[in-house]
């Protein structure tokens, strides 16, 4: 049967996929997990005993589960589990602080917690766990059999995985809140968005049509605290192929996983080729001839970068795709020679969005070619917001204004040019920062930048450029980089200084955090 037969539009739910997949492919690899392979039945096996052990400590639908757990292939478990007990999951960065975690947990109005030993003990370390119901423990033996056994004044339940397995079905409407995640704020405070229960369903069919993936197909995992990682693998697993649980993010240690594990695809962060280029001799020590695709996503990528590594895996076809948390990361996506031939493009909408378009500050729709707010209409846009001060933002009659700046070419291809709130103002004149850096990351010393606007006592706002060097051009100087922009930026777009730094700020997930380089850039205001 195809991966994108008619019934997979049945499904309501990400758990109904898996099931699916469970039914079609039962021996079938799903994931592998260091020495560790589990086929689509053992999943579907271990989600029904964690499933029921949610229900029998009693917790009911409606009721809202956070997830705080290393990378391993029990997180997703765990994570597929807590749907099909009808509960609403929260993936939770684990990078965050105890403090934040438990100030996210509170702010999601969540009852319960599935977490692992390790971070069970940072957990521990403050106070004000008061509202949970259930805390289960789900890590390996050794691990469970060393952990706390309360946390606040809730007690500990070491959850069984060996027990036997038992079917659960809780009919819950496929419009109910079944995800909730953070964003990674890099523009301000993470926002707490609420996505329905169908939602990636939506956005996982589309992967799966766009990408072509089919059974055959061995991808990765790179967390599962954020919501590209659910798609990506739910997209692969749904189609009933596999992914590989990345330990960590290091280009030597990917590629000797796709080598060793024959994978076909690599969807990961935009930092992947900036951070492969650097050292063009390491792909050459492995065998990367399975490798169909690479897709990079999640902030812009210097061209001449991108170009470079083509060269460094010439078998793969290369793309890049764009997404958001509120649209459960269905956006548009780019790949092959389409992308060689368009590499400024993100592509164009994926079957789930039902409407792409760019709308001026009047909330007017524009021509083509002209910059304005990226607004999509589709299923898989998210239900809400929620938390103090998140009103407002919510999908205006369906269509969500994602924030992004772009345009649409003639061809219906999207352009993107920054953030909404990134924009600059200079003397009544808007400057778009992604414009900037595509220019500044043209030159050869370059290998990344990041343009953010400073306060300006006259000009209200003025840009300054943070700049990366690319190894062995260290001798490159400011002056340089001033002259090259001259040369092809308007005078008013040029920034008015340029800082070098050894890397940009970035979070967990690989956004550029500009909040942080502006209060760097404080010293420039006036």
């Amino acid at each position: 049967m195809s991966s994108t037969s008619a019934d997979i539009h049945s499904c309501r739910s990400l758990d109904d996929l898996m099931k699916r997949a469970a039914t079609l492919w039962p021996d079938n690899v799903a994931m592998i997990d260091g020495d560790v392979v589990v086929t689509h039945r053992q999943l579907d096996e271990m989600v029904d005993r964690l499933a029921s052990e949610l229900v029998e400590a009693g917790l009911t639908s409606g009721m809202r589960c956070g997830i705080a757990m290393d990378h391993r292939w029990w997180n997703f478990a765990a994570l597929l589990a807590v749907g099909r007990a009808g509960l609403a999951a929260l993936p939770l960065n684990i990078r965050s602080t105890p403090v934040e975690l438990q100030e996210q947990m509170a702010r999601s109005g969540a009852d319960a917690l599935i977490v692992s030993a390790a971070h069970l003990a940072r957990f521990a370390t403050v106070s004000g766990w008061e509202y949970l119901s259930y805390v289960g423990l789900l890590d390996d033996v050794e691990a469970q059999g060393q952990a706390a056994t309360t946390l606040g004044s809730c007690a500990v339940t070491a959850m069984d995985t060996n027990r036997a397995a038992r079917t659960v079905e809780i009919r819950v409407d496929s419009d109910a809140p079944g995800t909730l995640w953070f964003t990674g704020g890099s523009t301000g405070n993470p926002k707490l968005v609420v996505h329905s229960r169908q939602a990636p369903v939506h956005a996982i069919v589309s992967w799966i049509e766009r990408l072509k993936l089919t059974s055959r197909d061995r991808g990765f995992a790179l967390n599962f605290y954020h919501i590209s990682t659910m798609s990506n693998t739910g997209a692969m697993l749904a189609a009933g192929g596999s992914v590989v649980i990345i330990p960590e993010f290091r280009v030597p240690t990917i590629l000797s996983l796709i080598e060793r594990h024959k994978a076909t695809l690599l969807i990961t962060l935009a930092l992947f080729p900036n951070l492969l280029v650097r050292d063009p001799s390491v792909p050459e020590r492995y065998d990367l001839s399975s490798l169909r695709l690479v897709l990079v996503g999640g902030a812009p990528t210097d061209h001449s970068v991108m170009r470079a590594a083509f060269d460094l895996l010439p078998n793969a076809e290369w793309g890049q795709g764009w997404a958001q948390t509120e649209l459960c990361s269905g956006g548009a996506a780019i790949y092959g020679q389409e992308f060689r031939d368009r590499i400024a493009s993100v592509g164009k909408p994926l079957s789930c969005v039902e409407g792409l378009e760019i709308r001026d500050e009047f909330d007017r729709r524009t021509e083509a070619g002209t910059v304005g707010e990226v607004c999509i209409k589709g299923p898989s846009v998210m239900l809400r917001y929620e938390g103090a001060g998140e009103s407002g933002d919510e999908p205006r009659n369906g269509w969500m204004h994602t924030g992004d700046l772009g345009f649409v070419d003639e061809d219906g291809y999207l352009h993107l040019a920054g953030r909404k709130r990134e924009l600059i103002i200079r003397g009544g004149e808007n400057l778009y920062p992604g414009e900037i850096e595509a220019v500044l990351m043209s030159h050869p010393a370059i290998l990344e930048c990041a343009v953010v606007g400073i306060r300006d006592t006259v000009m209200t706002e003025v840009p300054i450029a943070f700049v990366v060097r690319r190894p062995h051009h260290e001798a490159v100087t400011a002056e340089e980089i001033r002259e090259y922009a001259e040369a092809r930026l308007s005078r008013f777009k040029q920034p008015v200084a340029y800082e070098w730094i050894a890397e940009l700020p970035r979070n967990s997930i690989g956004k550029i955090q500009k909040t942080a380089l502006r209060e760097i850039g404080t010293e420039y205001a006036r």
